[in-house]
């Protein structure tokens, strides 16, 4: 099964007519019925009934059609995703900040407009003593710090400012 294979039977299933399908795909009617055989061989089950003049799902078909449009869909989506991710507009992002700081001062105005410009990132604000900040840097819980100068100096492999 791959991708060309449901595509030409979800043309199939919208026409209902190999030809037309054939017309769509820029290729033969013997092609397009080859495509289709060995789609039905490997799941093990006529997906269309073919009579002279009519061709018609079978109820095996009308379940894999709903599937197939599925996938479709899913995958449609997934590469969407997968683009946002690339263009740094899906993801999350963990800041965290000492519990003596006020976040309305600086944290929260920055996270609301990290959070308008970029929509599909998930930002997360956690309020923490600098030895938990640390900590959940560390273990990669945390993107982000906010601390004093003093306390950055303390951390290693750190880029700080």
């Amino acid at each position: 099964m791959n991708l060309y294979q449901i595509d030409i039977f979800i043309s199939i299933a919208k026409h209902l007519n190999f030809t037309r399908t054939a017309e769509d795909f820029n290729t033969s009617q013997p092609s397009i019925s080859r495509q289709l055989s060995l789609l039905e061989n490997e799941w093990g089950f006529p997906l269309f009934i073919r009579l002279p003049h009519l061709v018609k799902l079978t109820p095996e078909g009308e379940v894999m059609l709903n599937t197939c449009r599925d996938i479709k869909r899913r995958l449609e989506s997934g590469l969407q995703d997968v683009k946002k991710l690339h263009d740094g507009n899906l993801g999350s992002l963990s800041i965290g900040f000492l519990e003596a700081t006020d976040p309305t001062l600086f944290i929260e105005p920055s996270a609301s407009y990290l959070s308008h410009r970029f929509p599909g990132i998930d930002i997360s604000l956690k309020k923490r003593s600098f030895s938990e900040l640390r900590r959940m840097l560390d273990t990669g819980e945390l993107d982000v710090i906010f601390t004093l100068d003093f306390e950055a100096a303390m951390l290693k492999d750190v880029i700080y400012n």
